[in-house]
């Protein structure tokens, strides 16, 4: 008999215990039910949010490392030539590089930088007139700018020197002993009269003042274009004061 009452003792209390148990998790699951319910998208889109901009700043940390492209820069350019080839040299700041040339806006070719970031490319053939050249560098899949351009005349012939006057024999009298001497060269063409430089226009068109001196005077009129390539002309006039 004492066995048994112990034993419904022990039920009792277990079963009070049990009780006890059910009432705490109820209202706790309950709790953590209602938690989840209002804070959970609070919680992730925190985490979504510091997710997403760690990884952001691990992006931009790698495209700092990227290596910014700059143009190619070149030993001094001629701006004429009388050759049809010119020969161009360089530098770049990018590594394992290589560099386009475009002449008229055109691709006429390309070099890989050899280990000191040097280039040469020889033989580029110019067109007759006014030539555009300019470059770019490119590092595999990135391109830098272009560079300024660079304008070359290349020219074969000398420049002209037309319409010139006073005309050779002409006599200027009292009154006149200061004379205008003018005429008509090519555009970019450097032009003295005796020596002194004359003003040349856009079209070509020269004039410069000189004082005569009694009996003849010899003129001397000298173009020299870009290239280096000159043309003289000599008149003679008389004055009689």
């Amino acid at each position: 008999m004492a066995k048994s009452r112990q034993g419904t003792r022990l039920s009792r209390t277990l079963e009070q215990q049990s009780k006890k148990q059910l009432y705490i998790f109820i209202p706790s699951s309950i709790v953590l039910i209602a938690a989840s319910i209002f804070f959970g998208p609070r919680i992730l889109d925190f985490i979504g949010t510091h997710m997403i901009r760690s990884n952001a700043v691990h992006n931009q940390a790698k495209e700092n490392t990227i290596e910014f492209v700059t143009p190619p820069s070149f030993s001094p350019i001629p701006q004429a030539t009388e050759s049809e080839t010119i020969n161009i040299n360089g530098t770049t700041t990018s590594k394992n590089s290589v560099v386009e040339i475009y002449l008229n806006n055109r691709k006429v070719n390309s070099i890989t930088v050899d280990e000191n970031n040097s280039f040469e490319i020889k033989n580029i053939k110019l067109q007759e007139g006014q030539n555009i050249l300019k470059a770019r560098t490119v590092v595999d899949d990135r391109k830098s700018e272009f560079t300024k351009d660079y304008l070359i005349l290349y020219t074969k012939e000398p420049p002209k020197i037309d319409e010139v006057s006073p005309g050779d024999g002409t006599e200027f009298k009292r009154g006149d002993q200061e004379i205008k001497v003018q005429g008509k060269t090519d555009p970019q063409t450097t032009v003295t009269v005796n020596g002194f430089r004359a003003i040349v226009d856009g079209n070509g068109y020269f004039s410069s003042y000189l004082t005569l001196n009694e009996g003849e005077n010899k003129i001397t009129i000298k173009a020299t274009n870009a290239a280096g390539k000159e043309t003289t002309k000599e008149i003679t006039v008389r004055f009689s004061p």
